[in-house]
């Protein structure tokens, strides 16, 4: 019956159709009213169609006992890891699609770090050390080495028939990068894991991050090469002196001794006591300012055009002019986590061990001014 009705609902839209394309006169508003009725019809129709085959295979559906299987249930499995490793991190009931994350994901190097995390701890580094985010960051895993090379001769143009000498003053030095353990320490009281596991995840990403930066930073300006990454000042450095105190002069003599090649991206490196008491004040000759506020960030500065970065692991009335770029830190090992209830049995603290396996290197000296008093 139902199947009868909607044949002549069809059949009366195929008579508006054909009414149409014979262009005969025809009351659209009746037409359009009409096509409307027969649509809603129509879904009703197919509605209870559907319905009644519904119920025609349920009065024939033989009885059976069901089966006893382990349906797997969807899951999104980064989700249910970050929230895996947290718990256990916090001391916390795992739940069973959980368990399985875990399960699942674990390889020889043990439970990774969730990549939420360690995006917040590399951020956290970042927005402690404006000089980190600048320098070259690399994730090759193992010992290994890049050739760079000083300024080329320039290139010279090659008259026919002639052969070019090779230009044997420049010869590529090898970088090689090994792995120097950082790792640093956070004590948290049990009272404190009862936190949500985000608010846990923002705190303990602060705390290492923040920990973290500090020791990069050093190591980047003044690391010995041998306990830590190997600094910037602790290479042989072109100089430019100055005696009593810095002054315009000896700023554009720094400019004017960097090569050319490497004034693109240059900028100046200093502690904040250096720049705010011997650096903002310092005029040219016709007494000008020559530190001067970016429009646009106020909290900016640019010394003659040149950015100006604070970074406190600098000695003071010290001053570093060159192009970042051309320091590389590379991970062996990304940051990871660990937890060790042992150390606080006593005191109710659980502790927590940031690491992360790193080398650091300048790539060419020749890219780095060191300005200091004679």
């Amino acid at each position: 019956m139902l199947k009868k009705k909607l044949e002549e609902l069809r059949a009366r839209r195929i008579e508006i159709r054909s009414s149409l394309e014979l262009d005969q006169k025809i009351d659209m508003a009746t037409v359009q009213e009409e096509l409307n009725q027969l649509e809603v019809r129509e879904a009703d129709l197919l509605a209870k169609m559907e319905l009644a085959e519904l119920v025609h295979k349920t009065e024939n559906r033989s009885i059976e006992k069901p089966k006893m299987e382990f349906k797997k249930k969807e899951y999104d499995e980064v989700k249910e890891y970050r929230s895996a490793f947290f718990k256990k991190l916090m001391n916390k009931q795992l739940s069973e699609m959980e368990t399985r994350a875990m399960d699942t994901t674990v390889g020889s190097a043990g439970y990774a770090i969730p990549e939420s995390l360690s995006q917040l701890i590399y951020r956290a580094v970042e927005t402690q050390s404006i000089l980190y985010t600048l320098v070259k960051k690399t994730f090759v895993k193992g010992t290994f080495s890049v050739l760079t090379a000083p300024a080329s001769a320039d290139v010279s143009w090659h008259v026919e028939n002639n052969t070019e000498a090779s230009d044997d003053t420049v010869i590529p030095v090898k970088v090689t990068f090994n792995g120097y353990e950082l790792i640093k320490i956070i004590d948290i009281s049990k009272a404190a894991l009862t936190m949500t596991i985000d608010s846990f995840e923002a705190y303990i990403a602060t705390e290492i991050g923040i920990k973290m930066s500090r020791a990069i930073e050093a190591a980047v300006i003044s690391g010995n090469g041998a306990t830590a990454p190997k600094g910037i000042l602790t290479e042989a450095l072109t100089e430019v002196n100055f005696t009593g105190a810095i002054d315009y002069t000896t700023l554009v003599t720094a400019l004017g001794t960097l090569p050319g090649q490497y004034a693109s991206g240059a900028s100046f490196s200093m502690n904040r006591k250096t720049f705010y008491t011997e650096v903002l004040g310092i005029v040219d000759a016709d007494g000008n300012p020559v530190v001067i506020a970016d429009v646009q960030s106020p909290a900016k500065f640019n010394i003659l055009g040149v950015p100006v970065v604070i970074a406190d692991q600098i000695a003071d009335s010290h001053l570093i002019l060159g192009n970042l770029n051309y320091y590389q830190i590379n991970y062996q090992e990304g940051v990871s986590i660990e937890k060790d209830v042992s150390v606080g049995f006593k005191s109710g603290y659980v502790t927590f061990r940031g690491y992360a396996l790193l080398d650091g290197k300048v790539l060419d000296t020749d890219a780095f001014i060191l300005i200091e008093e004679a």
